[in-house]
């Protein structure tokens, strides 16, 4: 994850409130993923350390050499970039 994605996903969730809130990532088919803030990660997701970023196992192991970007004024999820290429 680049600085750009995790200063993103701190203007994106309510930490104070929810300190672990942050952005979930799921497998839900082949080679496709919901992302969406959750207040807090499921029991069984993998947390990337030192960031509220939670996946399932199945995004987990696909995403595992993937970089999670974004621009540097990014507020909204949809400015955020999965890329697997790394």
């Amino acid at each position: 994850m680049t600085d750009n994605a995790a200063a993103a996903l701190d203007r994106m969730t309510n930490t104070d409130v929810y300190p672990k809130a942050g952005l979930s990532i799921r497998k839900i088919a082949d080679s496709r993923f919901s992302l969406s803030i959750v207040p807090a990660p499921a029991d069984s997701d993998i947390a990337i350390p030192g960031a509220n970023v939670y996946l399932d196992r199945s995004a987990a192991a696909d995403l595992e050499n993937a970089r999670l970007d974004a621009s540097a004024n990014a507020v909204l999820a949809s400015q955020l970039l999965l890329d697997r290429t790394t």
